[in-house]
């Protein structure tokens, strides 16, 4: 017989699982519960019973699924419309129309990319297109500025601030007012290039070295033009340049050298004024010889004066012409440019007579010129100052001022010169100390290791100059007086390294306070960087130099050395 099956009975919770699936099936939809899982059936189109077949629910899902893809998509399209700059669909859609592009809402990320890439340039282009429409062309700004139809407060930049009260100071009805703006509207040259400083480096950062302030100084001139600017064939290249280019088309009848254009630069005043004459009388085809210049010259000198290179003063040109007009060559004129002869003197007539010494003396080393130079000055013309009976320190006068060049030979006058200073090195004179000038001192780290320190500092006492000329064997010492007064300034460059704390002098600087030009540099013994006989430091000293007055904002001087 077959044995009777025993039967498998299960208690009241069959439907368990069943709710179970039903909970997780809601969650799995992103529903709460059963209220909302039932409108969410009646919006897509699904029967609101609970109890569905695995069928049903995975349609419900799918469809789930499906609407939260469409969410992201819609998500990402709404970021990516913003991205562009745009408010909705509807615009982004007109935006990929003008562009020829698709305006399908399913993108690949490529091409959504270069989307966003095509509207960032559009934007930078259209930012670039109004601002070059906003900003105001010079000639605009200037006729602006002379017809008073621009305020204050709508200048820009300092240049516009600086252009708008020069302009301020003229009379509306003054003839230089409306000379200067044809010759402002003609010259076409950018805001900035007008107002920068300095237009000639060797007059410094003076006010009226600028070419705004030139063209002004030549608009008071319009009497003496020759031609009307309108007619001036525009030159290109630096504005220094086409204002010469400019100058000469007005003023000039005959050529006339560039070195000469700086008088229009300098500052007012009576030598600027003679020195301006000087200009004026060339360019109406003068002899120079007749003008009213500092010291007789003769027809070769003036020759030579016309030929002097154009970046250095109309005083250092009429003695560059002085020089090489009596047989000197340009190696002895740089030495003496590089001395107190680069300007012209009271006693024009003994210094001509130093001059002709220097050009009958060719085999003279040009390093002593200088040195021969400070010890005639000295000599002749500086007062002393010597110790009186009561204690008290007294000035007397020069200690030869009869002295002449009569009879000297170079051998003895470099001896003598020599003897003084070893003779200044064991001077004692008063202390006296004066205030620093506005010019930055300078250290560097040199050397493989970065162990040599390089400093470029200013001495300002006499004591530091009698120590300086003591090592240096040199006649710095002298300079107290032109310190004290801040005609010029005493700086020394030196190096030490990081194992020693005392610093060797390299180099002594002579620097010119107005026009913040390095006129003089010499080594120990008034050896100059170029001399074959000089050091090795002191020619890499020369970089250290050039990297100061780069630093600083100074000017060097092309017969410093």
């Amino acid at each position: 017989m077959r044995r009777a099956s025993a039967k498998t009975t299960y208690g009241s919770t069959a439907t368990c699982p069943q709710e179970d699936h039903l909970v997780r099936h809601i969650a799995a939809l992103g529903l709460s519960d059963r209220a909302a899982y039932r409108a969410w059936c009646a919006e897509h189109g699904f029967g609101p019973a609970l109890a569905k077949s695995w069928r049903q629910r995975r349609d419900e899902r799918l469809r789930a699924a499906k609407l939260q893809e469409e969410a992201r998509n819609q998500a990402a399209l709404d970021k990516h419309i913003r991205d562009l700059g745009l408010r909705s669909a509807d615009e982004y859609a007109e935006w990929c129309e003008r562009r020829g592009r698709s305006a399908s809402v399913r993108k690949r990320a490529g091409q959504l990319a270069r989307e966003r890439k095509l509207a960032r340039l559009e934007h930078a282009s259209g930012e670039l297109s109004r601002a070059r429409a906003s900003r105001r062309s010079p000639e605009t700004f200037l006729r602006a500025v002379f017809e008073g139809s621009i305020t204050k407060q709508e200048l820009r930049t300092d240049a516009e601030r600086e252009i708008y009260a020069l302009v301020g100071t003229l009379k509306p009805k003054a003839t230089a007012r409306q000379a200067l703006l044809r010759l402002l509207v003609r010259f076409r040259c950018d805001l900035e290039s007008l107002v920068h400083r300095p237009a000639v480096p060797h007059l410094g950062m003076g006010e009226k070295n600028t070419i705004l302030a030139a063209l002004l100084r030549l608009a008071h001139f319009n009497h003496r033009w020759l031609k009307s600017p309108e007619t001036w064939r525009l030159e290109f290249g630096s504005a220094r340049r086409r204002f010469g280019s400019l100058l000469r088309h007005l003023v000039a009848e005959y050529p006339t050298p560039a070195v000469f254009d700086s008088v229009w630069f300098e500052e007012d005043g009576d030598a600027s004024s003679r020195r301006l004459g000087w200009y004026l009388h060339i360019a109406s085809g003068q002899n120079l010889r007749k003008a009213d210049l500092p010291y007789e010259l003769t027809t070769r000198m003036v020759h030579h004066v016309l030929r002097a290179p154009s970046d250095i003063s109309i005083e250092a040109a009429l003695r560059w012409g002085q020089i090489i007009g009596m047989g000197g060559n340009v190696r002895l004129a740089r030495a003496i440019l590089g001395t107190r002869l680069a300007e012209p003197h009271a006693h024009e007539e003994f210094w001509a007579t130093v001059v002709r010494f220097f050009v009958n003396n060719p085999m003279l080393d040009p390093a002593q010129v200088g040195p021969i130079v400070d010890y005639l000055h000295h000599q002749r013309f500086v007062n002393r100052e010597v110790r009186g009976e009561a204690g008290a320190w007294e000035r007397i006068g020069p200690a030869q001022p009869q002295l002449s060049m009569k009879g000297r030979t170079a051998t003895a006058l470099v001896r003598l010169t020599e003897e003084w200073h070893r003779e200044l090195a064991k001077e004692k004179r008063p202390p006296r100390e004066w205030r620093p000038q506005a010019v930055q001192e300078f250290r560097l780290l040199r050397g493989i290791d970065r162990d040599e320190i390089w400093t470029v500092h200013e001495l300002l006492s006499s004591k530091e100059l009698q120590q300086e000329g003591k090592y240096m064997s040199n006649c710095v010492a002298t300079y107290a007086s032109s310190c004290a007064s801040g005609a010029c300034s005493i700086w020394s460059l030196r190096k030490r390294t990081l194992q020693s704390p005392v610093a060797t002098r390299i180099m002594t600087i002579e620097l010119t306070n107005k026009s913040r030009e390095v006129v003089q540099v010499r080594g120990r013994f008034n050896v100059t960087p170029s001399c074959g006989s000089a050091s090795e430091d002191l020619k890499a000293a020369v970089e250290i130099l050039r990297q100061w007055v780069e630093c600083a904002g100074l000017n060097l001087s092309r017969f410093a050395y």
